[in-house]
């Protein structure tokens, strides 16, 4: 058609009005950040021990009583950073046993899919029970996401001043993040989080597709065993990187990728699907120890 140069711009900035307006007050603007990313360290601190729990449900009852008195902190708009903290020491106390240990296998895709349970009819519980361990991106991807997006097209639309000032603004909170995600170290082997402009960056894509496809990039540069694609039914995004996994296998040839849709139903051949992804991890993975 000759629009090679065309943006395709949408209105997801529009429906997180509230979220921006949150996010740039000045009471509760710098709370509101420190809380979510309070909330991902430790969703990915009970992800790295859960596996390993010696005590079935341990992991759990420790994450939601971290979670009770995060809320706590921050409606009192106390110390949240020293609550991280609590939640690390307290996340480490859990009984594990790491003798045997699991391929790590990535979970990309559509952020709601990963980050609640029964909408991906418990994706991640089912890996784990088969004897993997996941690894997803932050939750802070969505927020990063939808705050990159205005220095995006602020760039694209030569707007330098702005798209200046939202480049300093978003290396502040970067800046923030990395402060309070170093406290869980002592627990998870690399806590912090690339920026979501290099990870989109590396994708060669742009936007929704990039961001996707960039983490699947960045995971299988990072040592994951196997990498699982989770897409709801008929998601615009989801189908191009799935048209992607042809340049992501010749890209990395020994990093299985896997396409999972979900309508909303349980379908049996997703766990069959899931198994055999598993049991392949698990056999290149036995191979190369930093992938386990």
């Amino acid at each position: 058609m000759g629009l090679g140069g065309a943006a395709l711009v949408d209105e997801y900035q529009g429906a997180n009005r509230k979220l921006h307006a949150i996010m740039s007050g000045a009471s509760c603007g710098m709370l509101a950040w420190r809380g979510f990313i309070a909330a991902d360290i430790l969703e990915k601190l009970r992800l790295h021990i859960r596996p390993y729990e010696t005590g079935a449900g341990d992991t759990d009852r420790a994450y939601y009583a971290c979670l009770d008195r995060l809320v706590e902190v921050v409606e009192a708009k106390g110390d949240v950073e020293r609550a991280v903290i609590g939640m690390v020491e307290a996340m480490r106390a859990v009984p594990v046993d790491r003798s045997r240990p699991r391929p790590l296998i990535g979970l990309v895709g559509e952020a709601y899919l990963r980050n609640v349970d029964y909408a991906s009819n418990n994706i991640i519980q089912s890996v784990e029970q088969m004897g993997g361990e996941v690894r997803m991106p932050a939750i802070m991807e969505v927020l990063w996401y939808s705050l990159y997006k205005q220095r995006y097209f602020q760039e694209l639309g030569r707007h330098r001043v702005k798209a200046f000032i939202h480049r300093v603004q978003h290396g502040i909170l970067n800046r923030i993040e990395r402060k309070m995600r170093r406290h869980a170290a002592s627990v998870f082997p690399d806590p912090y989080e690339k920026p979501i402009w290099e990870v989109i960056g590396q994708s060669g894509l742009s936007l929704d597709a990039g961001l996707g496809f960039g983490a699947s990039v960045e995971m299988a540069r990072s040592g994951i065993s196997g990498i699982i694609h989770a897409i709801p039914f008929n998601c615009v995004p989801g189908t191009v990187i799935q048209g992607l996994e042809g340049r992501f296998r010749s890209l990395f040839p020994g990093v299985p990728f896997m396409t999972v849709g979900f309508s909303g139903q349980a379908d049996l051949g997703v766990r069959i699907r899931l198994e055999a992804l598993v049991h392949q991890c698990r056999s290149l993975a036995s191979g190369n120890p930093a992938r386990m």
